[in-house]
């Protein structure tokens, strides 16, 4: 028996099985973002009650490591530098 466009039923209950796959890897995919949202916002808010008097020396070490390794090899050494910079203004 054949489908539209010519496929054959297997093949279309194929694709179908398939599209189900996507749809189901999109949504833990989405559940995942929440999760690491959420996480993003405890960890802020972690970091806050900590206060910069814990985390700017932390902070300052690491990019101290971070950049006497090489000092554009990684994204987050920008991040990182960006966290000190706050710290210093805040």
């Amino acid at each position: 028996m054949h489908h539209c466009c010519g496929f054959s039923n297997a093949t279309y209950q194929k694709m179908l099985g398939v599209l189900a796959q996507c749809e189901t890897t999109m949504m833990k995919s989405v559940e995942v973002c929440n999760m690491n949202l959420k996480e993003q916002e405890t960890y802020e808010s972690l970091n806050e009650k900590i206060g910069k008097w814990l985390i700017f020396p932390v902070l300052q070490y690491s990019y101290a490591v971070l950049y006497s390794h090489s000092p554009s090899a990684h994204p987050s050494v920008c991040m990182l530098h960006a966290n000190i910079a706050a710290n210093k203004s805040g």
